[in-house]
């Protein structure tokens, strides 16, 4: 089993809402675990990392919710 760290919502000031979404796949043994920069996940290819592992009709679970930074700009 695989897993990355969760890093929180934290959405920059000003700049409104922001959706977060949280996904679970079935993986086997092929998996290849993500490189991944802490300062650009919002880069990061969701279809490139489901087509390398071979997770197409995989998903399991799914959830999302929107998160806003309330400090003052």
């Amino acid at each position: 089993m695989y897993a990355v760290d969760y890093n929180g919502p934290s959405p920059p000031r000003g700049t409104g809402y922001h959706r977060y979404q949280l996904l679970l796949f079935v993986q086997d043994d092929s998996y290849v675990e993500p490189v991944l920069n802490d300062g650009v996940r919002g880069n990061w290819d969701l279809q490139e990392f489901v087509r390398t592992n071979n997770l197409c009709n995989r998903l399991v679970a799914a959830t999302q919710f929107l998160s806003a930074n309330q400090n003052a700009a």
